[in-house]
């Protein structure tokens, strides 16, 4: 049976993601900066765009996480106590949202990794295409890393939206 700890749990350790992806965001853009001003490679400079790109949306979706997660783990765990319905008719349809969510970025990311895959299979024999190749393979590497941190944060967020409906159907 699902419970409150689960829940606050599962807010925990969304926090705990969510520093970590800071982290990678603040990496991404450290190396932005040094793959563009400090290194002469034309491909390290192609490079470094999806790097700041990516680094900027790892940072906010992070930060953005991190700073909802406590307020959300006390509003859910004293609904759970104090008033169900309010799980029913305000997290439940958050939490299918979502899910919806995690479904279109898991189909933009394997269409971003293909796309580059590709972009770099074709351009691998072209040596005035240094940019492009670095460009996809920024790209390739960062949706990579979204790719493994989405899929997860489904995982997790799977397991707890189906932990709370059990508990709901319940509650009732």
């Amino acid at each position: 049976m699902f419970s409150k700890a689960e829940a606050e749990a599962y807010f925990l350790e969304e926090k705990q993601w969510a520093m970590v992806v800071i982290v990678v965001g603040l990496l991404s853009i450290l190396l932005a900066i040094v793959f563009y001003f400090l290194l002469r490679s034309v491909m390290a400079k192609g490079a470094s765009l999806p790097l700041l790109g990516f680094g900027l949306l790892f940072f906010i979706a992070g930060y953005h996480v991190y700073n909802r997660s406590d307020k959300q783990r006390t509003a859910i765990v004293y609904n759970m106590d104090m008033n169900p319905e309010a799980l029913a008719n305000k997290e439940v349809p958050r939490m299918k949202g979502v899910m919806k969510r995690f479904v279109w970025l898991r189909y933009t990311e394997w269409v971003l990794l293909a796309a580059c895959g590709c972009a770099l299979f074709f351009l691998k024999d072209d040596p005035d295409k240094k940019w492009l190749k670095g460009l996809a393979l920024g790209i390739l590497v960062q949706v990579a890393i979204a790719l493994l941190v989405d899929t997860m944060a489904e995982r997790r967020a799977s397991k707890y939206f189906t932990g709370l409906q059990h508990w709901l159907r319940s509650a009732r």
